[in-house]
Parts: C-alpha cells; structure tokens; sequence
C-alpha cells in the first residue's frame, strides 16, 4: 500500500525505534513532532484509533477495546503510542 497517512502505530513504532538505536533523542525536534502528532491524535479515552488494512479472514469478536472492527491494530498501536510518549517524559 502506498500513500497512507500516518497513525499511532506507525509513530509510535517508528519513534520508539529510532530512540532506542540512538538515531534520535527525546528532545530532537523530529522526536517533539512525533510526541505533538500523537498527543493531538489521542482520543479522550486515552486509545488511538488505527484504522485495519487487513482483510478480514475471521468473525469479528468484541473485546471491550474501543474502535469497534479497528479495536485489534489500536490497541496495538495504542501500546506503541504510548512506548513512545514515555519516552518523552524520562
């Protein structure tokens, strides 16, 4: 897939690794536009919503996460999101 926009797993996940490898610091600006995209993109239960590029293969099964069909890839993405924002604040 091509021309995607970017969601909480991919910033987060993308944030988080290039830390971790020493590419970047917390206080890069690079870093700080990350942080600002994923605190404007938190919804005010705390998750993010990544929206599923999967094709379904499975019923869908409810699992208390919000998003409804998304609810498998927020919260993951949701994790990664947050992984990174702790990272900010140390």
């Amino acid at each position: 897939m091509t021309n995607l926009e970017t969601d909480a797993y991919a910033t987060g996940q993308a944030l988080y690794a290039l830390y971790e490898s020493g590419q970047l610091k917390a206080d890069d600006a690079a870093f700080q536009k990350g942080i600002s995209f994923l605190l404007k993109t938190q919804y005010e239960d705390g998750s993010w919503k990544v929206k599923s590029r999967s094709i379904p293969f499975l019923p869908f099964v409810q699992n208390g996460f919000p998003h409804e069909k998304d609810q498998f890839i927020s919260a993951a993405g949701t994790n990664w999101a947050t992984m990174a924002l702790t990272l900010a604040v140390k």
